[in-house]
């Protein structure tokens, strides 16, 4: 999930520049602009840098996480993964 987020945000600049360029012509731009690769590609890698910073800050510690319950069968249903907090 989070690589087709962050190839998501690597191409949205591009998504968007086209999009313009696309309204400029239909707008009879006589001459559409160029496409300016390198600020493009410095700005869908800088989205991609900070959807990681969000998601480091916002995912779930190990640290935090106490003791950590692998996936079990209990009773026939099977329990997914789970951190259980320990407390003093």
């Amino acid at each position: 999930m989070r690589t087709s987020i962050n190839i998501l945000f690597f191409f949205l600049p591009f998504l968007v520049f086209w999009l313009y360029v696309s309204w400029a012509r239909r707008r009879g731009a006589a001459h559409p602009p160029e496409w300016p690769w390198i600020m493009l590609t410095v700005v869908g890698v800088g989205l991609v840098a900070a959807s990681f910073i969000f998601f480091r800050l916002t995912s779930v510690d190990e640290a935090d996480c106490g003791q950590y319950v692998p996936a079990h069968y209990e009773d026939g249903q099977l329990i997914d993964g789970h951190c259980e907090r320990q407390t003093p």
